[in-house]
């Protein structure tokens, strides 16, 4: 089965209202969805579905979300994960439930200095692959 990757599919949106909610929580602003960074997440989560893992980077050392050009500033952070039966909530709540320190999901969703973010969700064919960059 070919990865499927849908321009702002519901997983998607649900993922930036759940990461924007967890801003909320901790006093800070919500991210913006941008279109450009998403292309550049939804392109790391096809090539994560098509060997079936999630990475930061590839066995060639490289990934398709470290392309910095997407966020303009060079300056990035990256969330991947796979969501089990279409449960993108619980993902979130592993995510969230990590101590707060530096450079780890969890961080990466209520830091202060990210301002927007690109969400990339593809379904492969042993669960939805989501990744999402954060930029400043």
């Amino acid at each position: 089965m070919a990865p499927v990757a849908t321009s702002g599919s519901a997983a998607e949106f649900r993922a930036l209202a759940l990461m924007n909610n967890s801003r909320a929580q901790a006093g800070v602003g919500p991210l913006t969805l941008d279109a450009g960074v998403s292309l550049t997440a939804r392109a790391h989560s096809a090539a994560e579905s098509r060997v079936g893992y999630v990475y930061h980077d590839g066995l060639d050392g490289t990934a398709q979300s470290r392309d910095a050009a997407a966020c303009g500033t060079g300056w990035y952070g990256e969330n991947t994960g796979k969501v089990w039966n279409g449960d993108l909530d619980a993902l979130h709540s592993d995510f969230m439930a990590e101590p707060l320190i530096p450079i780890n999901h969890h961080t990466n969703i209520v830091d202060p200095n990210f301002k927007w973010v690109g969400i990339g969700a593809v379904q492969g064919s042993d669960a939805l692959y989501l990744t999402m960059v954060f930029c400043r």
